[in-house]
């Protein structure tokens, strides 16, 4: 139950009550299962109180500060909270149906199981908030920011999310049916299991996100989309996707590794040590997905692997195997030939350039294959 004293002060007004709060930095208020119904409290400091079951539906809590307080089950429904901050508030299983919630600081916040159906998050913050089991059916996310946010197994049935942050987002098993994600950014976003039925994408972007064989995309509406960040590698390049498309471009889930040469590479040593990775690793069909020259004579190389692949065994041998070949094949080399330290440097220049991958590579055909499903893309160092 609130305490009477705390109630006290509080009816004074929100002047009295900040002053007191200001006064007494120490104190926690207690205002447990308090009524506050309909009551004009804007921009007062309920940081750090204990407002859990507490009836705040209806109330003006308009630039309210509300870091780290405790509003678990406080029923909220129609309140005005736009532009407060709720930095690390605990709302575990609150009803915060149709509350206004534009542009409010909820970092951190956590909002496990609450209900918070028709509400209007528009450009709200939402970093690494906890909304997982939420219900969200109908709110309006636009150009909010759920950067690192979990909200597996959340309710976003026709959620209006245009334009939202959703980098490395947990969406696992989340229900996004009928969602408007259009412009939104799903770069590194987590979507297994996800239900996309009927939702809209033309122009977002999804670099790296991660989607599994039973993530649903069934009725899609996509014009266009953009696999890497930024309004990026637009697909279609021109015109819209006809029918089909945007299906066939997303739904094979694959993961990637990017191999990163700094100094340049030996494609002999390459390609031996390409071989006798697939030949380690059998059982997955490990292939090269792009080779990308950088500045300064360095070399991308990106294999592509089942999603559910061991990555980091794949990615210590890949290392492994190339070392030890550049090693053999240089030994071979200096002892076949009694090379000088120039001859061998020559030797290098010529197994560096890149037209020779395509004589190389000729023993192991290259598959294409959709760019957009690029998975998983951790940095791996080669040294060269």
């Amino acid at each position: 139950m609130a305490s009477r004293e705390h109630l006290n002060i509080l009816n004074q007004g929100v002047k009295a009550w900040n002053q007191w709060r200001d006064a007494n930095p120490n104190i926690r208020p207690n205002l447990q299962l308090a009524n506050l119904n309909g009551k004009n409290l804007s921009k007062i400091n309920f940081s750090r109180a204990d407002l859990s079951g507490a009836d705040l539906s209806g109330t003006e809590l308009r630039h309210a500060h509300l870091i780290g307080a405790n509003l678990s089950r406080a029923f909220m429904r129609w309140s005005d909270l736009s532009r407060a901050t709720l930095r690390g508030a605990y709302l575990w299983g609150a009803d915060l149906s149709g509350t206004t919630l534009e542009q409010v600081d909820l970092s951190y916040a956590k909002l496990r199981g609450a209900t918070m159906r028709w509400a209007d998050l528009s450009f709200a913050r939402l970093t690494q908030a906890n909304l997982r089991g939420a219900t969200l059916s109908g709110a309006t996310l636009c150009r909010s920011i759920l950067r690192k946010a979990d909200c597996s197994w959340t309710e976003l049935r026709w959620a209006d999310m245009r334009g939202a942050n959703l980098y490395e987002t947990d969406l696992r098993w989340t229900d996004l049916r009928g969602a408007d994600l259009r412009y939104s950014s799903l770069d590194y976003a987590i979507a297994l299991s996800s239900d996309f039925t009927g939702a809209t994408f033309t122009g977002a972007s999804i670099e790296n996100w991660k989607i599994s064989n039973d993530t649903k995309f069934d009725e899609v509406d996509c014009a266009y989309i953009y696999l890497k960040s930024s309004q990026r590698d637009r697909h279609p390049l021109a015109g819209d996707f006809i029918s089909g498309e945007f299906i066939n471009l997303v739904q094979k889930p694959v993961g990637t590794i990017d191999l990163l040469f700094l100094h340049g590479i030996d494609w002999l040593a390459f390609v031996a040590a390409y071989q006798a990775l697939t030949n380690e690793f059998v059982q997955c069909d490990i292939d090269i997905q792009a080779i990308e020259k950088k500045s300064g004579g360095a070399f991308t190389v990106r294999l592509e692997v089942p999603v559910d692949a061991n990555y980091e065994a794949i990615e210590a041998q890949a290392k492994q195997h190339y070392t030890a070949q550049l090693k053999a094949i240089e030994r071979r080399y200096k002892s076949q030939l009694n090379a000088t330290d120039v001859e061998l440097k020559i030797y290098r220049q010529k197994n560096a350039d890149i037209k020779e991958i395509t004589k190389l590579l000729a023993v192991r055909p290259l598959k294409a294959r959709n760019k957009a499903a690029l998975q998983h893309q951790p940095n791996l160092r080669v040294p060269s």
